[in-house]
């Protein structure tokens, strides 16, 4: 999963989630790379998800979701100030005032055009001191809702996190040694790759957002009430809170490591 930005910064987007079968090997070994989560705002934007890697296939990591603080600086990402990066499943735009030319759109999901996807865009920015919504494996993030348009301080509520997608053959009750908050967030339909929520400041009206269900971090308004992306689910970081008038932003929140999983038949 991808991390989140700082100070009402956007969600990170899902890892891609990818369910292939039919694979035929031979006996091994074999390299698997688990791709690792990406850390929160680096200073202000999330770091991108590393990829995973097996049996020579790939599942793409998630993007990084934007902060308060300028443009991101990763060589994939869009160059406008407020857009989310592509990815597996797409980072959240950022709400931004008091002027910017454009609101920034939501990083671009299944950026590798895999069939079926691994994931959907982040949700795009709007007036206002929100972040958007990280995309999940199973759906967009939430667009940032703005709830004032005066000049000032205007607050706004985080867009969600996008749901996880379903793999009911990989269901939580199946795995009995992972630990108990994996096999809740996995569930007995088995979801993976939820996108992080959306950050917001801290001052009434404004609230940060839920992350996706399959993993996704939960938005924070500071300080410390959001969460990271679930470790072995490619959950999206949840994005960052921040004080009336830039006061003490809280860092974004990093994104969940992958997992891969390999069911044989003997």
């Amino acid at each position: 999963g991808g991390g989140a930005g700082l100070a009402a910064g956007s969600g990170g987007g899902a890892g891609g989630v990818r369910s292939i079968t039919g694979i035929r090997v031979s006996p091994g070994p074999y390299t698997i790379t688990v791709g690792e989560g990406g850390a929160g705002n680096q200073p202000s934007y999330g770091i991108s998800g590393g990829d995973t890697t097996a049996f020579d296939l790939r599942a793409t990591g998630g993007g990084g979701g934007t902060g308060a603080y300028g443009p991101t600086t990763e060589p994939s990402a869009s160059p406008s100030t407020s857009a989310g990066t592509p990815g597996g499943s797409g980072g959240g735009a950022k709400g931004y005032y008091p002027t910017a030319p454009t609101y920034g759109a939501g990083g671009q999901g299944n950026i590798r055009g895999v069939y079926p996807v691994e994931g959907y865009p982040g949700g795009d920015g709007a007036y206002g001191n929100g972040g958007a919504g990280g995309g999940g494996a199973g759906g967009a993030g939430g667009n940032v809702n703005s709830v004032g348009s005066a000049p000032g301080d205007p607050v706004s509520t985080g867009g969600v996190g996008g749901n996880g997608a379903p793999y009911p053959a990989y269901a939580g009750p199946l795995f009995p040694t992972m630990p108990t908050d994996w096999k809740t967030a996995t569930g007995p339909t088995g979801l993976y790759g939820g996108g992080g929520g959306g950050g917001a400041q801290n001052s009434p009206g404004s609230n940060q957002a839920t992350g996706g269900t399959g993993g996704g971090g939960d938005g924070d308004t500071g300080p410390g009430d959001g969460s990271a992306g679930l470790v072995n689910t490619g959950g999206g970081g949840g994005g960052g809170g921040r004080g009336i008038g830039f006061n003490s932003p809280t860092r974004g929140f990093a994104g969940g490591d992958g997992i891969v999983i390999i069911r044989y038949s003997v």
